[in-house]
C-alpha cells in the first residue's frame, strides 16, 4: 500500500523546489525455494513515512545543480528496527551535446534506532551514473552507489552496500536488441555479529548478479522482451 504527494514551486526561470512526501507499507514472505537463503524476510515488515524537499538550479545550459535534505520514519511490526534516517545531499545533472547523460548525488546522512543497542550511523552516501548511446547504437550505462538498508540478522540492524554495475545494449538488425547487465557489490555489517575461528568479527558479504535478455520490436508498436540473470 502507498500514499504519497508530490508538490514543485518555481521561483524563478532558473531555480526550482521540489517537494514529495511518501507513506509506504512493506510486506515479506520468504523464500522457501532456496537453498541458500538466510534469515527471516518477515522482520522487515514495516511502516514507513519519507520525505524530502530539493532545489535544483540550472546553473549552466547543459548543467543542474541540487541540494536536498531527507527525513525517514521507519516503524517496524516487530519495533525491533525502528528508527529514523536523515540527510543532506548536494548533486549535478549535466546532458552532453550528444545523448550522454551523468548524475552525481553526495551527501551525509545517518540513521539512529530506537534501541540503544543497535549501532547508528553518520557517514557519506551517495550515487552517480552515467548513460549513453554510443555512436547512436550502443545503449550503454555505468552507476555506483552508496547507501543503507535493513538486515534481518538480530545483531545488525542494518548494513552498508556499496554496488557498481553496468548495461550494454547490442542492436541485431532492426528489430531486436541483445542487452547485457552486471552488478557486484559489497553488503558491510556494523557491529560484530559472525563468528570466525572463536572470535566474533563483522560480517562482509560479496554480492553480484551478470545477465542478458533481449528487446524485440514488432508491428503495432508491441516491444515483448525476456531476460536471465544470476
Amino acid at each position: 500500500r502507498f500514499y504519497g504527494l508530490v508538490g514543485e514551486l518555481r521561483l524563478s526561470s532558473r531555480t526550482d523546489i521540489n517537494f514529495e512526501g511518501d507513506e509506504d507499507r512493506y510486506r515479506y514472505k520468504n523464500d522457501l525455494t532456496d537453498p541458500f537463503f538466510e534469515g527471516d524476510l518477515t522482520k522487515l515488515d514495516r511502516h514507513q513515512e519519507t520525505y524530502m524537499a530539493r532545489v535544483t538550479h540550472h546553473t549552466f545550459p547543459r548543467t543542474s545543480l541540487t541540494f536536498s535534505v531527507e527525513d525517514d520514519e521507519y516503524h517496524f511490526v516487530d519495533k525491533v528496527r525502528d528508527s529514523r534516517r536523515t540527510g543532506s545531499y548536494i548533486g549535478a545533472h549535466r546532458r552532453g551535446a550528444g545523448t550522454s547523460v551523468f548524475d552525481v548525488l553526495v551527501g551525509v546522512a545517518k540513521i539512529d534506532f530506537n534501541d540503544p543497542t543497535f549501532h547508528g550511523y553518520r557517514g557519506v552516501l551517495g550515487s552517480a551514473s552515467w548513460t549513453d548511446q554510443i555512436r547512436h547504437r550502443y545503449d550503454t550505462s555505468l552507476s555506483i552507489q552508496r547507501d543503507l538498508d535493513f538486515s534481518t540478522f538480530q545483531n545488525n540492524a542494518y548494513y552498508v552496500t556499496t554496488t557498481a554495475g553496468g548495461t550494454f545494449g547490442l542492436p541485431i538488425g532492426r528489430k531486436l536488441t541483445i542487452d547485457f547487465f552486471a552488478r557486484g557489490g559489497l553488503d558491510q555489517y556494523q557491529q560484530e555479529s559472525e563468528e570466525i575461528d572463536g572470535v566474533f568479527d563483522q560480517r562482509l558479504a560479496k554480492v553480484g548478479t551478470a545477465g542478458a535478455g533481449f528487446l524485440c520490436s514488432i508491428p503495432r508498436r508491441i516491444r515483448p522482451g525476456l531476460a536471465r540473470g544470476h
